[in-house]
């Protein structure tokens, strides 16, 4: 007797997995992230994140951070951010600084 396995169906609903080196990665773009700044090149204008939930580090380029003026990130700054998947692996789509004070506009 022969038994046949058919792949799990997807719900239309079920959130797409995407996998780069080894690591499932989120692939929506909506989902904020915690993580930390794992280096940047500030001349050059971009560097990498390490997420909180040890996924695949994430590309981040200047245009990306949503911060006022000169946009520039430290090692070690803690930041939100959501990531989008390219040909070359996750990327970061917005990051912002994170701290834990509220955000107060008009300073």
């Amino acid at each position: 007797m022969t038994t046949t396995t058919h792949p799990p169906s997807r719900s239309r609903h079920a959130r797409p997995l995407r996998i780069h080196r080894d690591t499932v990665v989120p692939a929506t773009d909506t989902e904020w992230r915690h993580g930390t700044v794992a280096w940047f090149n500030t001349e050059k204008g971009f560097g990498y994140l390490e997420p909180d939930d040890r996924t695949s580090p994430v590309f981040v380029d200047f245009r990306a951070i949503d911060t006022r003026g000169y946009k520039t990130l430290a090692p070690g700054q803690t930041v939100v951010f959501t990531t989008t998947i390219t040909d070359r692996g996750p990327e970061a789509a917005t990051v912002r600084p994170y701290t834990s004070r509220p955000y107060r506009s008009g300073r």
